[in-house]
């Protein structure tokens, strides 16, 4: 295609010719028909082909981390120069003034120009696309070319997680949590008198020849537990990088890499204006499927209600750990909270409370609505601890420990049946 560049040349020639016709001024017409003779060359060259691709160096990095965007340009032709530019998604902050970079490229040619980029925030992010345009001699020619975009997953940042509290619940396959009953295992919990079928390899040789009577070492088996993350995505507030939404989603990747580090299976429910789930499993592949249900939720505005009533069956097993991550600042959350407390799974809210997002308040009027906001968030917080829902802010390490326990300790009281 040909550029405004013909134009202007054409109009030079026109006013130089027709200004040393009027004015007889010879120098003049001798710069219009020179003027006229480049623009008849460059007309005459083909416009210069090129092709072009969007390269990343890594296609799954973390929050903070700096990877590579790279524009391979391949040419056919001499091409006097060629403009890229590259549309990102905002996360990857390009480390390029507008991200726009003119470099000259010979027939033949291949050139790779590449970009500094940061990715800022998690997601499935898209680097690209990229438009180029390559100018010909005289830059009477151009090309236009688009490279589609290419994707880059950006995982959520690594947090310190640790919880040695046992589980409400644990399922009889082998994993990494004592039982709360005695039986089959390597984990020692205790020393008894010896009775009557306890098997003898059981016996503790020191305990008998001390006491002088029969003793055998108490066990528990070992076995796994099933969780499973509660987003609540119904609202997300907060600065860019840490909204709600944000820390939950860094607090729920460093609890499922917890938990299947420990042979448990873990699975995911989005629960906000649009639902969606992740069957509870183990193993590295199931921690790769996590990562990728936390980084695609987003929260979608709606006025419909939800209920628990809509999800599979599935998607919460009877005896899991459920581990909802929640601002609590929306009723139909702290109702689909309750009412999985109601169904009696062991159940832990990790508070992504705004609290620390508040500004300081410079009114009389801002200030009383923070208190009035403040005061009815800790009357859901006592509503929910009084059906038994323990609610704790995400720390990192140890944060779950005390709530876990509490949460045994519940599950672990007698219940009255009602005739």
């Amino acid at each position: 295609m040909t550029t405004p560049h013909v134009g202007r040349l054409t109009t030079f020639v026109a006013l130089a010719l027709l200004t040393a016709t009027i004015a007889g001024r010879v120098e003049v017409a001798v710069l219009g028909v020179a003027a006229a003779a480049v623009l008849g060359a460059s007309l005459r060259r083909e416009a210069p082909s090129v092709t072009t691709e969007v390269l990343v160096s890594d296609e799954r990095v973390y929050e903070g981390d700096e990877l590579d965007l790279t524009i391979r340009l391949r040419a056919t032709g001499d091409a006097d120069s060629v403009t890229v530019r590259l549309s990102a998604h905002p996360a990857l902050r390009v480390r390029h003034r507008d991200a726009t970079v003119t470099v000259p490229l010979r027939d033949g040619e291949t050139r790779d120009v590449v970009l500094k980029a940061v990715a800022s925030r998690w997601g499935v992010l898209s680097a690209g696309p990229a438009y180029v345009v390559a100018y010909g001699r005289g830059r009477t020619h151009a090309e236009a070319v688009v490279a589609p975009a290419q994707v880059v997953r950006v995982l959520p940042r690594r947090e310190e997680f640790d919880a040695s509290a046992a589980h409400p619940h644990t399922r009889a396959l082998a994993g990494s949590h004592p039982a709360r009953v005695a039986g089959e295992g390597i984990e020692p919990t205790g020393v008894r008198e010896y009775r009557p079928g306890d098997a003898f390899r059981r016996v503790n040789w020191r305990v008998t020849a001390r006491r002088r009577a029969m003793h055998v070492t108490e066990q528990v088996p070992e076995r796994n537990a099933e969780v499973v993350l509660f987003l609540d995505t119904y609202v997300d507030r907060g600065p860019e990088g840490a909204t709600t939404l944000d820390l939950a989603v860094r607090a729920g990747a460093a609890i499922a890499e917890h938990y299947l580090a420990s042979m448990d299976r873990v699975g995911a429910v989005s629960f906000g204006g649009v639902l969606s789930w992740l069957y509870a499993d183990a193993g590295r592949v199931q921690q790769h499927r996590v990562v990728e249900h936390l980084i695609g939720t987003a929260t979608v505005k709606t006025y419909a209600d939800k209920d628990v009533a809509f999800l599979p069956a599935r998607s919460l097993p009877p005896r899991a750990l459920v581990i909802a991550l929640s601002p609590l600042l929306d009723t139909r959350a702290a109702g689909a909270i309750a009412d999985l407390a109601h169904r009696g799974y062991g159940l832990v809210v990790v508070d992504t409370s705004p609290r620390p997002l508040l500004p300081p308040p410079t009114r009389w009027a801002r200030d009383l609505a923070q208190r009035l906001f403040l005061v009815e968030r800790d009357a859901l917080v006592h509503r929910l601890a009084e059906v038994g829902v323990p609610v704790v802010p995400w720390t990192g390490a140890g944060s779950l420990n005390v709530v876990l326990a509490e949460v045994t300790r519940l599950h672990a009281r007698p219940r009255v049946a009602m005739r």
